[in-house]
């Protein structure tokens, strides 16, 4: 027998930003972010790349032995996050596991560039642009996130479904 769907509730638009931020504060995810840092985005995203969806242990062990400067930045805004769960763990009750944790988002933003120029032959100036950006790493525990979203999912208290993690890894890690 065929059961129709109930239409979830419609929100206008700054309900739905409201409820959107409230429901990724409630989540069971650890950000940290390091804004203006002095490296260019390019050459931070080529570190980035290597981490992206890695456990938190193996992704240390990379940043410690990769050569490249941008490794310096991550690992530090890495370091971070993983505090930012142990804090959130104690302050707020929640059970976290910090040796089962997974880089879910991992993203370099380009940022302001200082403009500044450079003297040349015959009179001349060429300019230099400083880049900056922005790194931001988020950490969770994939298990915990899924059966979080099931609960409010259960509750119909969730006003819209987000993708929010790979389903391979956290059927994987069922089995």
């Amino acid at each position: 027998m065929y059961v129709k769907p109930q239409p979830r509730k419609k929100l206008k638009r700054k309900e739905w930003k409201e409820a959107r931020k409230e429901f990724y504060r409630s989540l069971p995810i650890f950000r940290a972010s390091h804004r203006f840092a002095r490296i260019s985005a390019r050459k931070a995203r080529l570190v980035i790349d290597m981490i992206r969806g890695k456990h938190v242990n193996e992704a240390m062990l990379i940043l410690e032995n990769c050569p490249k400067r941008g490794a310096y930045f991550i690992r530090k805004v890495l370091k971070s996050a993983i505090a930012n769960a142990e804090d959130r763990a104690t302050t707020h009750k929640i059970d976290v596991d910090v040796d089962n944790l997974y880089i879910i988002e991992a993203r370099v933003d380009e940022g302001p560039m200082l403009k500044r120029w450079m003297p040349r032959a015959r009179g001349r100036a060429t300019p230099i642009h400083k880049k900056m950006s922005h790194i931001i790493i988020s950490v969770a525990d994939p298990l915990m996130v899924q059966e979080y979203i099931q609960e409010l999912e259960e509750k119909e208290d969730l006003p819209f479904v987000l993708p929010l993690l790979n389903k391979k890894r956290v059927q994987k890690k069922e089995e």
